[in-house]
């Protein structure tokens, strides 16, 4: 049972991260799409695929590497 909320807590605490890094995307650029509930329903669920591509592809575009 805690392996389930701590991976639920994990999932959670990165859409948090992930969500606020994107709105301030959405309002900076508007070929971005905010998130809406499917897509954090979604999230939650299988959230470290996302995750990893997120973080390699964020990390990646802040050293400017293509």
């Amino acid at each position: 049972m805690y392996s389930i909320l701590t991976y639920i807590f994990l999932g959670a605490f990165n859409l948090f991260i992930i969500d606020k890094i994107n709105k301030r995307m959405s309002e900076l650029n508007d070929a971005v799409r905010p998130f809406n509930d499917r897509d954090r329903i979604v999230f939650l669920v299988v959230w470290p695929i996302p995750t990893c591509i997120f973080w390699y592809t964020f990390i990646r575009s802040l050293f400017g590497s293509k």
